[in-house]
């Protein structure tokens, strides 16, 4: 049999509730990482979606013949965009692209296949998917890090939208 990077698997007894667990988290992994890569898409989308609405209504105090809107209106718009810039930091470094670990390679599960017998094969393999599990989850657990901190950003810049557009409308109506 192929020796693996790291070792020789010896045919446990539990090979079969080994295999199909292994398999069946290592499957899991993967439509974690696809779900949270969805989740970075919805905030990117959001927050994009956001900070437009709240530059449309900002326009609005360029129109007024006093410059409280305006001064409040610039103000509120660095405040939102840069809140968006560091939201998206977040968000893309989440979105980035991760070399995944996916053993068995296939080559070597070729050549083993041919010569090993089932439960050997089903033992190997799942000491393979269990190594790929431990090597993905420090990737996984960033991604979802800073798909939280991007969560966060998007409160927080909907939340600066508000007061933002806000503080133009009392700048317009009352300061005017």
């Amino acid at each position: 049999m192929a020796e693996n990077e790291a070792e020789v698997v010896e045919e446990f007894e539990g090979a079969d509730v080994a295999y199909d667990v292994a398999v069946r988290r290592l499957e899991e992994q993967m439509r974690q990482i696809d779900h949270i890569d969805t989740k970075v898409t919805v905030v990117l989308t959001t927050a994009s979606a956001a900070a437009a609405i709240f530059a449309t209504v900002s326009i609005a105090a360029l129109k007024t013949a006093s410059n409280a809107p305006l001064v409040i209106g610039v103000l509120a718009t660095v405040a939102v965009g840069g809140i968006y810039l560091v939201l998206a930091h977040f968000a893309l470094r989440a979105y980035r692209l991760y070399e995944w670990d996916l053993r068995p390679n296939w080559r070597q599960l070729i050549e083993n296949s041919q010569v090993a017998p089932n439960g050997l094969m089903r033992s190997w393999v799942a000491a393979n998917c269990v190594a790929s599990l431990e090597a993905n989850q420090s990737n996984v657990d960033k991604k979802i890090w800073r798909v939280g901190r991007a969560y966060l950003l998007l409160e927080v810049e909907a939340a600066a939208a508000l007061a933002g557009i806000l503080a133009i409308i009392f700048a317009d109506r009352v300061l005017s």
